[in-house]
């Protein structure tokens, strides 16, 4: 039986959260989906990842903001723009209320850091 590949971008510039994404959702998938495998994509940048999601598509995508080279929630918007069902995070330190009062954009969903392991397995529910 062939397994259902999700396909997931992460654009974060810190190292550890990167590591513990991918585990987290390694291990879930495993443990809860079968017939589903996640091929998960990282990049520290906007234009890597803008390169990336332009010949790829994408089931999920989670965006830090701010980022040291770029602004997450603005590549937000684009990514709704052109890929309406992609589902895209946003991460942020800032609370959510915070900064909707600074920022109107699209997202499917809000991340505030440090997050805990079952809002990622609530986002990963939302894209199965």
């Amino acid at each position: 039986m062939d397994k259902k590949k999700i396909n997931i971008l992460i654009i974060e510039t810190e190292p550890i959260i990167i590591e513990i994404i991918r585990e987290l959702f390694a291990f879930t998938i495993n443990k809860d989906y079968e017939g589903y495998t996640t091929k998960i994509t990282c990049f520290d940048n906007l234009k890597d990842g803008e390169q990336f999601i332009q010949k790829n598509k994408l089931d999920l995508a989670i965006i830090a903001h701010p980022l040291i080279y770029g602004e997450g929630h603005k590549f937000a918007i684009q990514m709704k723009r052109k890929y309406p069902n992609t589902y895209v995070v946003l991460t942020s330190g800032y609370t959510e209320d915070i900064f909707r009062l600074h920022s109107n954009f699209y997202y499917d969903s809000y991340l505030e850091k440090p997050f805990t392991a079952q809002s990622l397995r609530n986002i990963l529910k939302e894209v199965i």
